[in-house]
This record gives structure tokens, C-alpha cells and sequence, in this order.
């Protein structure tokens, strides 16, 4: 009787070798996949963290140095309804952010914020433009300065104003209200509530991160020497 050993595998070891390295390598996969992904979104997180806080670092600053004196004013539209063409929000501040080392200081400048359509992805972007402006010139001839973006990719922006009851307005005008309220200090808001608001990420309709600040406005009147910027 003749014992012959065969060295090797049959087809089915083979095959189910081959079946459970596959569902192995399909594991691993998806388990660093995993790991990406979540890598990705928390960097895609931290970042937009770091876009908002310094957006609302400039909103704070802008609105703390808001002017109330003769000329000052505080202007702005639903920010739920943008228009390219009109600013969700302007007013005068002390803020005056100078990108030209060589040009003369500015006590005051015009401060407007707009919301920009995107048409690749229907979302928005926030622009700002700084004005220089002295007191003694008319804000209806004050010329537009140049954008620029503070925030993109978002949905929404949403401005609430408290007035001095503790009311909540969407709008805000301080050309409304009887001849007194002009002349007195409640014309301003008592405080700006800000939010940002993201698309979902699944669709752009829908909300994703919502983030809210608010700006506690308590400047005072400021005083300048006769003769500044004529």
C-alpha cells in the first residue's frame, strides 16, 4: 500500500483564505476610514471655531466703540432677507482697523457689515468695510471702502437688538423714534445678539452649528478737538 502526502491547499482552504482576508482588510478599512473621517470633522470644527471667535472678537470691538455723539448712528435690515447691494448692519465706531501704515490716524469710521451670496453652494459670505470718516463730515457722503470677508460658508446670520425697555427688535434705526428719543441716548440699543448659523453638512438647507454672542454697548459720548479730518 502505497501513502502518498500531498503538500498544499485545496481550492476551498483557498477560497475561504481568501474570504477571510477580505472581510479582515474590509474591517480595517472601514475602521480607519472611520478614523479619518472623524479626524477630518474635528479639524473642519476647530477651525470653524477659530473663523467665529475671531468674527465675534471684530463684532465685539466694533460695537464697543460705538459712537453716540451728533453724528453717530446705528442702521440695519432683517439679516434674515440680505441684499448684496445693502449692509446688515452700519454704524460709526472708534474701531478703525488701518491696513495703510503710511495713512493719517482716524478717530472714527464707518462700519458696515454685508452678507454675499455664494452661488457654488447657496451659503453666504460675511464681508466688512472700514471707512474712514471725521465728525464733521456728512455720513450721506461718506464713500464706500473696500470688502473684506470676515466668515464664510454660513446660512444664516441673525441680529437681535434689546432696547432700553427690553424689547427685542430684528431691525434697528436710530432715525425712528420721537424728537426726545432722538436726543437722548436710548436711540442706541442696550445690547446686540449675534448668531452664526452653518449648513447641516448634509444638506444646505438644513441647520448644523449654531453659534451666539452677545454685545453689551456702554460707550460713552466722545469728545474731539474742533477741526479733525476738514
Amino acid at each position: 500500500m502505497i501513502v502518498r502526502n500531498f503538500i498544499g491547499f485545496t481550492r476551498i482552504e483557498v477560497l475561504i483564505a481568501i474570504s477571510i482576508i477580505a472581510i479582515s482588510l474590509s474591517i480595517v478599512y472601514g475602521l480607519y476610514s472611520s478614523i479619518v473621517s472623524v479626524a477630518q470633522n474635528v479639524e473642519d470644527r476647530i477651525s470653524l471655531n477659530d473663523t467665529v471667535q475671531v468674527a465675534f472678537t471684530r463684532f465685539n470691538r466694533d460695537l464697543s466703540g460705538l459712537y453716540r455723539g451728533e453724528l453717530g448712528y446705528l442702521t440695519s435690515r432683517d439679516s434674515t432677507d440680505p441684499s448684496e447691494d445693502e449692509p446688515i448692519l452700519e454704524f460709526i465706531s472708534s474701531a478703525h482697523l488701518s491696513f495703510n501704515p503710511d495713512a493719517a490716524p482716524s478717530p472714527l469710521s464707518v462700519i458696515r457689515y454685508y452678507l454675499e451670496p455664494n452661488d457654488e453652494d447657496d451659503t453666504y459670505y460675511l464681508l466688512r468695510s472700514d471707512t474712514p470718516v471725521a465728525v464733521v463730515i456728512d455720513k450721506e457722503d461718506v464713500r464706500e471702502a473696500r470688502k473684506f470677508r470676515v466668515c464664510e460658508g454660513l446660512l444664516e446670520v441673525r441680529l437681535q437688538y434689546l432696547d432700553q425697555e427690553g424689547d427685542e427688535l430684528s431691525e434697528w434705526n436710530t432715525k425712528d423714534g420721537s424728537e426726545e428719543e432722538q436726543e437722548q441716548d436710548s436711540r442706541f440699543p442696550r445690547l446686540v445678539a449675534i448668531e452664526f448659523v452653518f449648513p447641516s453638512g448634509i444638506t444646505v438647507e438644513e441647520e448644523g452649528a449654531v453659534y451666539s454672542t452677545a454685545v453689551l454697548l456702554r460707550p460713552g459720548v466722545l469728545e474731539f478737538a474742533e477741526g479733525i479730518g476738514g
